[in-house]
């Protein structure tokens, strides 16, 4: 067992992120935070296909590093085609979609 965990997060080992895509002065981000130990993670990137599943794999990788198993992604309609890829290991991505007219407006969701 890892011996670095704070007392209490062995038993959130199985994690769900929720991931997005953010612009901070015309910078894309993709940003991920696990749902129940709170550790976020913000990563620059170019979208393109490619390039979003290489983000999200070294995502994962930094929360597997640590002993946590991401099991769940929650993410906008954009994640969509890493559908296939992300089950092929093991991880069911759950697409979600702007529950308001002014966050469809602006074009931003929150997972």
């Amino acid at each position: 067992m890892y011996k670095n965990l704070p007392d209490g997060l062995e038993q959130h080992q199985d994690v769900t992120l929720a991931i997005d895509i953010i612009y901070v002065n015309k910078i894309q981000f993709m940003i991920m935070m696990a749902c129940t130990i709170h550790f976020g993670l913000a990563k620059r990137f170019k979208q393109k296909k490619s390039t979003i599943m290489t983000s999200v794999k070294q995502m994962i990788d930094t929360y597997n590093a640590r002993v946590f198993k991401i099991r769940h992604i929650l993410g906008v309609g954009q994640f969509k085609c890493l559908r296939e890829i992300l089950e092929g290991k093991g991880i069911i991505l759950t697409s979600l979609h702007a529950t308001n007219k002014s966050q469809k407006k602006k074009g931003t969701s929150v997972p």
